[in-house]
């Protein structure tokens, strides 16, 4: 059942409260997620687990163990949000939300250890992923705010860390973060602006219904009663 068939079934009953524009919202937002999410969970599992066996050969020996051992985790981690997700029948909104934040941790997470263990400052490519996993999300828009300023600090601190004073990939990469950054907000808003109009339209809809249905009722009692007396008319 998806939410326009729900909110139907919810405003069927005119003596039961018509929902809001923000019960609408979260109606939307709980049954989306609840369809995107163990997807997306089941997809980022096989991905670890694929990039796990490249890294057993391309990344330097150093680094190798500890970032296979990170992906592996990943891949588990995963897996298991997935299972999670698949079984359980009505997902809360602040659950929908950890798992989210607990999606752009893990990427975030195996980047910056990717870039600690190799210090390779052209690895900040690999931030993009988080970027577009941003925008892709249906995050609240003061989550992801919150989300896109702490991947900023903790990218500054890595850099700051690892690369060499004047080195030219910095900056370069500065200019890319950020450029991705507006591009992932842009894309964020505009998703936003887009469920908020779907959802106003939805209730501007349902409260026409409502209405309609409160004076087809009137109508009909009064086809069938005396305007006068109120009784009843007599039908053979």
């Amino acid at each position: 059942m998806d939410t326009k068939e729900q909110v139907s079934v919810l405003s069927d009953n005119e003596s039961s409260p018509l929902l809001s524009i923000e019960q609408l919202a979260e109606l939307d937002f709980i049954e989306s997620m609840r369809r995107e999410l163990p997807f997306l969970a089941k997809y980022m599992a096989w991905a670890y687990l694929v990039l796990s066996i490249f890294h057993l050969f391309f990344i330097i020996e150093d680094a190798r163990a500890y970032l296979v051992a990170g992906v592996l985790l990943s891949a588990l981690t995963c897996s298991y949000i997935s299972w999670y997700l698949y079984r359980c029948e009505k997902p809360t909104r602040a659950l929908l939300i950890c798992v989210q934040l607990s999606f752009v941790f893990i990427v975030t997470a195996n980047v910056i250890a990717h870039m600690l263990l190799t210090k390779e400052v052209f690895q900040s490519t690999n931030i993009m992923m988080v970027l577009m996993l941003l925008a892709y999300l249906k995050l609240p828009l003061r989550y992801y705010s919150v989300s896109l300023l702490i991947i900023a600090i903790v990218w500054v601190v890595t850099i700051s860390i690892i690369a060499e004073p004047g080195d030219p990939l910095v900056p370069h990469f500065g200019f890319a973060m950020l450029f991705g950054a507006n591009i992932a907000t842009v894309i964020r808003i505009a998703q936003h602006n887009l469920i908020a109009r779907k959802n106003a339209e939805l209730h501007a809809r349902l409260v026409t219904e409502q209405q309609l249905n409160i004076a087809n009722k009137q109508l009909t009692y009064k086809t069938q009663h005396d305007p006068l007396t109120g009784i009843g008319n007599r039908r053979k």
